[in-house]
């Protein structure tokens, strides 16, 4: 609980690096299987 306070209220920030479409989902697994990405990853669902 302290830790989603903490990044709740902006106190800790969670870097995002890459962001991939759904639908981009096959590549997304590949540049992380290819350590091709840095940081976090996020699937984006719209």
């Amino acid at each position: 609980k302290a830790l989603l306070d903490a990044v709740s209220s902006g106190t800790v920030k969670i870097a995002v690096n890459q962001t991939y479409p759904l639908r981009d989902v096959a590549k997304a697994h590949r540049d992380l299987e290819g350590r091709k990405t840095t940081g976090s990853t996020v699937l984006l669902v719209s």
